[in-house]
């Protein structure tokens, strides 16, 4: 059954002024600068389709390399195509690196809420997240997050797990908190050009769920209001609320969308340039057409082949076999459950046991 509120990812350019360890972009990606007509068919196609709302994140690559023009146009094509009255939500996910005023006070005008990738701590930042030159781009992003705060920008960070973290993650945390009030954990994950750091950069599952135990048990011990993704979703979902977080449910991955430079449609983001889930051109194709793609009859399928290889997962229903793309990295198939399924299942029972505990004590 197609989703009519997609969620679109704009992939803007596979360009970047960084030169990041753990780079998600595919080697055999040619890098170009999303052109006018692309923007537009994106927009226009995808707020024709939706019926209530409709959320663009405009990612990359370093997004902010097209310029100030190219997101007013962004804007004044919404205005121009939004016949239905859907409300619209822009999310930028950026380095921070290339801010500036003028930016800044666009993004705040129009309402952007932002994404900053900042690894917590400066030491570990400076060794992932390197300019072309070499050098470290901690110091520097700090500076733009304080100009985003004095500007009131709506703005949270992401914050990419490695073997660095472990035996840091108070230090992580207490640095994350202090310079935003929400934040995002993501693992490294070994794919594109990144994918040669996996020695150096990928955690043991052991380590994982260590270091997922830690982070969450910070959090929720935590009586200030930092909201922690994926922690926060987690909670809510075992309390019936749909989790969107796509690397802990499958059935959020069928909302998704993502589109890249030259209008090639993805089935998300991190699978962008990779030729088997290719399912269209936005240039070239409805979304009716893209949405009867075979790729995106596999996503509609997986939930059902997930229900019957995890029958017996107690946390079925909210994980879903999580994120397909991980399961086809190292499993060969969109169908199989995720590569990190002994991970998911630990962290889940930690939190369930810990809300169980929390109800226990109050009976």
């Amino acid at each position: 059954m197609m989703n009519d509120n997609l969620t679109t990812i704009v992939k803007v350019t596979d360009f970047c002024n960084l030169k990041c360890n753990y780079c998600s972009t595919q080697k055999s990606i040619v890098s170009k600068l999303m052109d006018e007509t692309t923007l537009k068919n994106s927009i226009q196609k995808v707020l024709e389709f939706n019926q209530q709302e409709a959320i663009f994140i405009f990612h990359g690559g370093e997004p902010l390399l097209a310029g100030l023009e190219f997101y007013k146009k962004a804007i004044r094509f919404e205005e121009r195509y939004n016949k239905k009255g859907l409300v619209i939500k822009n999310k930028l996910q950026t380095n921070g690196t290339i801010l500036n005023k003028s930016l800044i006070d666009f993004l705040k005008s129009s309402n952007f809420k932002v994404g900053i990738s900042l690894d917590g701590i400066k030491e570990i930042h400076d060794g992932n997240r390197r300019s072309k030159e070499g050098n470290g781009t901690f110091d520097f992003v700090n500076i733009k997050l304080k100009d985003l705060s004095v500007a009131g920008v709506d703005y949270g960070l992401l914050c990419v797990l490695t073997k660095k973290h472990l035996e840091r993650e108070e230090e992580t945390y207490v640095a994350l908190k202090e310079r935003s009030k929400r934040a995002r954990l993501n693992f490294y994950l070994p794919i594109g050009k990144g994918a040669d750091a996996s020695a150096s950069l990928n955690l043991k599952e052991t380590d994982a769920v260590n270091i997922l135990y830690k982070f969450y048990d910070l959090w929720v011990n935590d009586n200030d209001k930092f909201i922690l993704s994926p922690f926060a979703e987690i909670v809510a979902s075992m309390f019936g609320k749909a989790n969107t977080v796509c690397e802990y449910n499958t059935n959020s991955c069928k909302n998704i969308i993502s589109i890249n430079s030259t209008g090639e449609v993805y089935s998300c983001g991190r699978s962008s340039g990779l030729n088997k889930f290719k399912m269209g051109n936005i240039n070239e194709d409805s979304i009716q057409k893209i949405l009867s793609s075979d790729i995106y009859k596999v996503k509609e399928d997986r939930k059902n082949d997930i229900k019957y290889k995890c029958f017996n997962c107690f946390y079925e229903e909210i994980c879903q076999g999580g994120c397909g793309l991980e399961a086809y990295i190292s499993k060969g198939s969109f169908s199989e459950k995720t590569s990190v399924c002994g991970v998911r299942f630990a962290l889940f029972s930690h939190i369930y046991n810990h809300l169980k505990g929390l109800q226990n004590a109050t009976n």
